[in-house]
């Protein structure tokens, strides 16, 4: 189980102004995008778009065709998801379809709610390994999911400090359009 749904670590905790200079940048803004964990994606979408006006959304599926290359706690991993971005606005809602990933564990262990706050990075080697290095631990990787076979995610476990995972995105050049909209 991941440390994010278990008790706060204990211990140093890695300092951000520890990163300095450039590292620094990546958290001096707020995050790009705010990511929550649903059961059921056309209800919460419902409730976000009819009760709380929230509009548009754009759905997407991620699965063996349109995301090729994922990984899970170091393994090959076998994660479909299915998600919802409200456009503009820096917030996704996420329903686990099939097999193993944080999503399912999170659902599993706490139920629905905040799951990542995500940050757009321009070069994901860059910084993946500058989260490692202060103690964060990469669960779950995706990429190829642009229409030229780029883009990239890592989600990383915080290990209970900030009680979500911290996802860092290096988007495609050309995304895949969504397989709907709603007005």
């Amino acid at each position: 189980m991941t440390a994010c749904f278990g008790p706060a670590a204990t211990g140093s905790i890695p300092s951000l102004a520890k990163f300095g200079g450039d590292d620094a940048a990546i958290f001096a803004g707020l995050p790009q995008q705010f990511g929550f964990v649903v059961s059921d994606l056309a209800d919460a979408v419902r409730f976000h778009h009819e009760v709380l006006g929230m509009a548009p959304w754009l759905l997407y599926d991620y699965d063996q065709q349109t995301l090729p290359v994922r990984t899970f706690r170091g393994a090959p991993g076998d994660f479909v998801t299915r998600s919802a971005v409200l456009r503009d606005a820096g917030f996704s809602l996420v329903q686990p379809v099939s097999g193993d990933s944080t999503y399912s564990e999170m659902l599993a262990v706490r139920g629905p709610g905040l799951h990542h706050v995500a940050y757009r990075v321009a070069s994901m080697a860059q910084w993946r390994p500058r989260l490692i290095e202060r103690g964060f631990t990469e669960v779950m990787t995706g990429s190829g999911h642009g229409l030229d076979g780029d883009g990239e995610f890592a989600i990383f476990d915080s290990g209970g400090r900030m009680g979500c995972f911290v996802e860092l995105i290096e988007p495609p050049k050309r995304r895949r359009p969504p397989f709907r909209t709603i007005e």
